[in-house]
């Protein structure tokens, strides 16, 4: 994402910010000093971007800051992400994890829950290649990431290229998690649901292949290839339709 397109997203999320903070009369000098401190994380470079992270997972989660933070988790995850899983892995490893921040009231324990929770906020390939790290150091305690980022990217772009980019990564424990998905997806028998399923994941396709997919891609497909049951002629079906429409609309722009 570039930053023409970034700097509109922080602007209304900053004026949602705003309405929430006029309510609030100690608090009315809030949205503007929120509203700079998005504008700053769109200009700064990926070098500052990853010396202010570094900063505030040293220090340890502070309020005033959540938004800034946030922000960058989505719009530079591939700066924020590994940062934040190399902070998880030191806290983990550490004898006396307070002393991993300079804050001394952060409870460390919660504070590596909600940084896994805002790994898979991302939803993206990049929250799977780092939930694939910490399943490795503790799949009980990260092992349900791959359903989160999945669920996360649902609401903010296609899921199944997400998950496509998940199985390249090459680790069986993001695989079944990956594979599992989207077999629960098929099972909503929902028209909306089966709506959904088959045009995102047709769309999907027709950017990962150029097109409709070819009968050689289907049987090679990673997604459909995995899949504990053949899908369904009818599903194939449809999702061949939703190829062909996708193509076309593509075609005209």
């Amino acid at each position: 994402m570039d930053n023409k397109n970034l700097l509109p997203l922080a602007l209304a999320f900053a004026g949602l910010t705003a309405g929430a903070g006029q309510q609030a009369t100690q608090h009315n000098e809030q949205p503007a000093r929120e509203l700079h401190q998005w504008e700053l994380a769109f200009k700064w470079s990926a070098s500052e971007q990853a010396a202010w992270i570094q900063a505030y997972l040293d220090r340890g989660t502070r309020q005033d800051t959540t938004d800034t933070f946030a922000t960058l988790v989505v719009a530079r995850s591939s700066v924020a992400l590994p940062l934040m899983e190399k902070k998880i892995e030191q806290v983990l490893a550490s004898t006396s994890p307070s002393d991993c921040f300079t804050d001394k009231s952060v409870d460390p324990k919660k504070w590596v829950g909600s940084m896994a929770g805002m790994i898979d906020y991302a939803g993206d390939e990049e929250s799977l290649r780092q939930a694939s790290k910490l399943i490795k150091l503790d799949e009980k305690l990260f092992g349900d990431m791959v359903e989160r980022t999945m669920f996360n990217a649902l609401t903010r772009r296609n899921p199944y290229g997400v998950a496509y980019a998940g199985l390249e990564i090459g680790d069986p424990a993001i695989d079944k998690r990956v594979v599992s998905w989207v077999e629960a997806r098929l099972a909503d028998n929902t028209w909306g649901g089966m709506h959904e399923v088959r045009q995102l994941w047709a769309e999907a396709m027709v950017d990962r292949y150029g097109g409709a997919p070819t009968e050689a891609q289907w049987a090679n497909d990673p997604i459909v290839s995995r899949l504990n049951a053949p899908l369904p002629s009818l599903v194939r079906v449809d999702m061949e339709r939703f190829a062909k429409e996708a193509v076309e609309k593509r075609a005209k722009k």
